[in-house]
């Protein structure tokens, strides 16, 4: 019975990632044909900066940015923050999801199958850029 209970819960934590990665595939395939197109992904990413963009500016200052995480924050500013002036503007930010999607994208055919988004998402933790998103 242990041995059984141990299986129990080493299935259920190694499957959990998984299933969230799902739900996030599925959330992001708005057009349920079992891929994530490239625009897709932008549209979601756009999505998550029009509700952090409180103020409706065209970028994301320190203000905004209290949505994450202190850890997540500074991530954010080191790699989208081009020109270093401190905030996030729409095309950086923009410019970070399509880098993002093109890591993803391993047979560069500008869509993302379940397979290439699963793996994906255990080699990182999850994108905060479309967690807002769903």
């Amino acid at each position: 019975m242990q041995k059984f209970i141990i299986a129990v819960v080493m299935i259920l934590v190694l499957t959990g990632p998984v299933s969230g990665a799902e739900k996030a595939f599925e959330a992001l395939d708005k057009d349920k044909d079992g891929i994530i197109s490239q625009q897709e992904y932008v549209d979601a990413t756009a999505k998550t900066f029009n509700k952090l963009d409180k103020d409706g500016s065209g970028h994301l200052d320190k203000e905004e940015l209290e949505a994450l995480s202190e850890a997540d924050r500074k991530d954010w500013l080191a790699e989208m923050d081009k020109n270093r002036d401190g905030r996030i503007d729409r095309n950086e930010f923009q410019e970070e999801a399509l880098e993002r999607f093109s890591t993803a994208d391993a047979d560069e055919n500008r869509c993302l199958d379940s397979r290439e988004w699963s793996k994906w998402q255990t080699q990182q933790r999850v994108s905060p850029l479309i967690q807002f998103s769903f």
